[in-house]
């Protein structure tokens, strides 16, 4: 092919640039398949800034937890930075830009972790700014933020909820909950102090589909007392745990028969609980959607297992994000 050339300029006789709107996409795709590139992006040009800056901000992270490949861990105080700056030229970035907020914390003197005599004002700031969230991960004792959670928009929910309410009950008809659809709890309780009464309120949860539980003392008696008789709007029950602590599905059926053989029960070995909540955070693949996996195979064939791996289903390993 022969360029023509232009006497003006050693340039191309023809203009380079593309629309607008498909520069646009273009860049916007090239900002979510790699996060960490955003901000090299934005100094493009005003109008790449204008249209990237969200997406910097789509999933943060606050986490004294290893950082992952290709997601910017987020410091409080650059968040907050960012908020202050923002307020007049942009008004409300945060609050429609971050759609997944993941708080681990630490005690430590972490730079990614929310400590210190001023973590609960850090705690109020952020989910004050970030009022759009629909995916919350919450290690925090979050009972003091309760009225900033309920005004989330959120659908699916990993959180301690006994740390969410103490010292009162728990309380799931908090309008907090009213569009959850997945939920996977945190707790940690002994069988001897699992009470029945306190958890009847799962099955009034109007949007609930998909309850994950982290401990089997406490996903079989609540199976068993409230959510095989109650629940049936529940699609899939699933008990997580780490690969590397996996417990023979037979021992699952000896401790408890029904749940072994309900249909919605899937026991999911997980690689890396982090990294699967960010793939949830990104649209991808998750731990939810292999509990569908298992629970469609159960429901065709009640002699399929309900014991599956990422590993197994989807190839994930702890560095495949």
């Amino acid at each position: 092919m022969v360029v023509p050339y232009c006497r003006e300029s050693p340039a191309l006789a023809f203009d380079p640039r593309l629309p607008l709107d498909l520069e646009r996409l273009v860049l916007e795709e090239a900002a979510m398949e790699n996060p960490v590139a955003i901000p090299k992006l934005m100094l493009i040009a005003k109008r790449v800034k204008y249209w990237l800056e969200p997406l910097l901000y789509r999933l943060v992270l606050i986490s004294h937890f290893e950082k992952l490949a290709g997601i910017p861990n987020a410091p409080p105080d650059i968040l907050m930075s960012v908020a202050e700056r923002t307020r007049h030229t942009r008004p409300g970035l945060l609050s429609f830009a971050v759609e997944s907020l993941f708080l681990a914390t630490s005690p430590s003197k972490s730079r990614y972790g929310i400590c210190g005599p001023n973590a609960k004002a850090s705690m109020t700031d952020i989910l004050s700014a970030c009022t759009g969230v629909s995916k919350l991960l919450a290690t925090e004792k979050m009972a003091p933020y309760i009225p900033f959670l309920a005004a989330m928009p959120l659908r699916y929910l990993t959180i301690d909820t006994r740390g969410l309410f103490e010292p009162a009950p728990r309380d799931f008809s908090h309008s907090l909950f009213r569009n959850v659809t997945h939920l996977e709890l945190l707790d940690v309780q002994d069988p001897k102090d699992t009470h029945a009464d306190e958890w009847a309120g799962l099955t009034e949860l109007p949007s609930l589909t998909h309850l994950a539980f982290n401990f089997f003392s406490l996903c079989a008696p609540i199976h068993d007392a409230t959510l095989a008789p109650a629940c049936t709007s529940l699609r899939a029950i699933v008990l997580l745990r780490p690969q590397n602590e996996y417990q023979a599905p037979r021992d699952i059926a000896q401790w408890s028969a029904g749940l072994a053989a309900d249909p919605r029960f899937a026991y999911i070995g997980q690689a890396d609980f982090q990294q699967d909540w960010v793939r949830s955070a990104r649209g991808e693949r998750t731990y939810w959607c292999l509990a569908d996996v298992v629970v469609k195979r159960r429901m065709a064939d009640p002699s399929a297992s309900y014991y599956r791996t990422a590993v197994d289903e989807f190839g994930w390993t702890p560095t495949s994000i």
